[in-house]
């Protein structure tokens, strides 16, 4: 077999695999461990990493997400490891968004919701999953971010669809579309604060980078 053809015929199956490898994506502890821990305090002025992070990471620094515009009583801070930033969007009614911008070979919002709108059972997740979509769909036009948005929303009122009020769980991975680089949501958490609040949390991702 002549040299150039057996070069050829190696290179189609590196990019076969490449491809078929990129299909279906598996989430790395390490870009992810900030979602694997508990994300009750989210104080600006909180972080555990090290400024060093940026070093080995494959996204850049946080930058802000909202729209002044659209959102115009929201602050952001960059925090310690020079990787996650925190934008905090006081909305009306004592109603606040709280947006953490994170991640390493993942790109991740993660948006929480404090709110006193919606009452029920942090058990009921079919009530809160609904509640999220209208939270979402209020906020997706003052969002200005590398992730789809509305096509998250459009992937989560799909599993809703499909899932029904059953088979519905916090953290599965709603993924998006089949594209090499993956975008998906996971509905990570409701949680019951002090006084009339609850919490939603919900994480909008792209990846791996």
């Amino acid at each position: 077999m002549k040299p150039i053809l057996l070069i050829f015929i190696i290179s189609i199956g590196l990019v076969t695999g490449c491809i078929n490898h990129s299909s279906k994506p598996v989430i790395a502890n390490k870009s992810m461990d900030t979602y694997n821990t508990q994300k009750q305090n989210y104080s600006v002025q909180h972080n555990d990493q090290d400024s060093s992070a940026t070093n080995d990471c494959t996204r850049g620094q946080a930058i802000p997400v909202i729209k002044r515009s659209v959102f115009p009583k929201t602050t952001f801070q960059l925090q310690k490891d020079r990787i996650t930033g925190i934008e905090t969007v006081n909305l009306d009614n004592d109603n606040k968004l709280i947006i953490k911008n994170w991640g390493c070979e993942y790109y991740c919002l993660t948006f929480r919701f404090e709110t006193n709108r919606f009452q029920n059972d942090t058990t009921n997740l079919k009530y809160w999953f609904e509640k999220t979509l209208i939270l979402m769909d209020e906020v997706k036009n003052g969002v200005d971010a590398p992730v789809n948005i509305e096509k998250g929303i459009t992937a989560m009122k799909k599993y809703y669809d499909t899932s029904g009020a059953v088979n519905l769980k916090l953290k599965d991975e709603i993924y998006c579309d089949k594209e090499v680089i993956m975008e998906f949501v996971i509905f990570d958490r409701v949680e019951k604060l002090t006084g009339d609040k609850y919490a939603i949390e919900v994480t909008f991702a792209l990846g791996p980078l």
